[in-house]
């Protein structure tokens, strides 16, 4: 035996812990900041709502009725009522964590908050270690286990555990999205149908998780789609993809018409935050912008203004706008520049610090002074990139959204003029351009979706997206093949 073995053998081995151990590290991190009493989680700005009237699951408070909103401060109370309004719940697959609890209680019943956390926390845990079980690469296993520690390290991204929102499903739908599509894109053995599956079920969890991220996952299931044929020739994994891909948006539609309900009345308020709120705002001719927009004059008035702007549902000065189609913006961004670019602007300002500043995330703000918080808080990637001077924050945000139709051009291709450990640059190279897609379209999908409201809250997936293009630039540290 080679006596240059017999030394690495050992440090293989060691190695080989080292996903298992970030693993219970995160673990561990996710069930202190989920767990802790009086409790922390972002507060209700009224879309609690939107799952409680799907579960019969309620926040009440003590002051005012359970179907208002508490932007003061998170309450531990949740009261399993019973009572549901189809026409106001929107179906997500995030509905199924607090449908689960309420099969363990009885109507009348209190309900803690971090019951619903507790299955949210076996879920991603139980989901990665099902990943890293599929992959067969210690480098890659030691690579997205780290990623999995900053994402679900991250206080900004655990403080969804303990409300009613969706987002906790968009963040864990994207990390695992993006988790697989890296192995598929980047590895070089051909893809295996368990991590197919897995694959496209992750994919399914996130476009069936929020409205806002249904697209993306769509135009991740083509890009895997594309690779997949491109590298492997594999026609039948090529056509599952190719039809996750359509059938994405026509399952969301079916189980949340626009037509009807809750999702007719959200559409209405976030066209009115983007094209009154934040587009029109920015046109440098904004009589030009409303004509090319196919809008009259009249909605001159309303410009500047948003959804939740006095008077303006119960005297919408734009009513036109309801059925205005989004495609207008693409010549109106060609015509008027500023239309795009001012709300960008704004928006990539607005985003930090990550999280809602009218939101109350304690349920006793005087934590907030505590070292335990303290430390959730500094040992948080969302944390570092607050730190940076904020011109190096903006540059380094606007890099990562226009660079990565390069780096995927080059992922897809697999002919990289580096021959010389061409996989290890494809895996970086993916990692770059899945990382930076993911930011770019957190920050329009967010922007031109629903203008400026909670725009730290809709580009949830920001950091999710800057921590996948660090992990690339990690890659440096992993001299390996993958």
């Amino acid at each position: 035996m080679n006596p240059d073995e017999k030394i690495l053998r050992p440090d293989k081995h060691l190695r080989s812990y080292i996903p298992y151990v970030l693993a219970v590290i995160t673990a561990i991190k996710i069930l202190a900041v989920v767990f802790c009493a009086p409790i922390m989680g972002y507060a209700n700005n009224f879309d609690f709502t939107r799952q409680s009237h799907c579960t019969g699951l309620w926040q009440v408070y003590p002051d005012s009725p359970a179907a208002a909103k508490h932007v003061e401060k998170p309450v531990n109370s949740l009261l399993f009522s019973g009572n549901k309004n189809l026409q106001r719940c929107m179906r997500s697959a995030d509905n199924f964590f607090p449908w689960v609890v309420t099969k363990f209680h009885r109507i009348g019943d209190h309900v803690d908050f971090r019951e619903i956390s507790l299955c949210r926390t076996l879920f991603i845990t139980a989901s990665f270690m099902l990943l890293i079980f599929l992959i067969d690469d210690l480098t890659v296993k030691i690579l997205i286990s780290s990623l999995f520690f900053l994402v679900f390290g991250d206080l900004v991204n655990l403080l969804y555990f303990n409300t009613l929102y969706l987002e906790f499903s968009v963040i864990a739908g994207c990390f695992l999205s993006l988790s697989a599509a890296v192995w598929l894109m980047a590895s070089s053995k051909r893809p295996s149908w368990p991590m197919m599956v897995f694959s496209m079920s992750a994919l399914s969890w996130l476009g069936l998780s929020k409205q806002q991220y249904m697209p993306f996952a769509a135009l991740l299931s083509v890009f895997l789609s594309v690779s997949i044929f491109l590298r492997w020739k594999n026609k039948r994994m090529t056509f599952a993809f190719v039809l996750l891909a359509l059938l994405l948006p026509l399952g969301y539609e079916r189980f949340n018409p626009n037509s009807t309900g809750i999702m007719k009345k959200v559409n209405f308020a976030n066209k009115t935050d983007t094209f009154l709120g934040a587009v029109l705002e920015a046109a440098d001719d904004r009589k030009g912008a409303l004509s090319i927009l196919g809008l009259s004059d009249t909605c001159m008035e309303g410009i500047g203004k948003n959804w939740y702007s006095p008077g303006i549902q119960q005297n919408h000065p734009c009513p036109q706008i309801e059925t205005l189609s989004r495609v207008r913006l693409f010549r109106l961004f060609i015509l008027q520049p500023s239309t795009f670019f001012k709300p960008m602007y704004k928006a990539l300002i607005r985003i930090c610090p990550f999280y809602s500043n009218r939101l109350g995330h304690l349920e006793r703000p005087a934590d907030r002074e505590s070292g335990r918080y303290g430390l959730f808080k500094i040992t948080s990637f969302s944390n570092l990139l607050v730190a940076l001077p904020r011109p190096m924050y903006f540059w380094m945000i606007v890099i990562s959204m226009i660079s990565w139709p390069v780096f995927m051009f080059l992922a897809i291709r697999g002919d990289q003029p580096m021959k010389k450990n061409s996989e290890h640059y494809r895996l970086m190279f993916t990692m770059l351009s899945l990382g930076g897609l993911t930011v770019f379209y957190a920050v329009v999908s967010s922007v031109f979706g629903d203008g400026y409201a909670d725009i730290s809250k809709h580009t949830v997936v920001l950091i999710n997206g800057m921590i996948f293009q660090v992990g690339a630039v990690g890659l440096k540290l992993f001299p390996h093949k993958v």
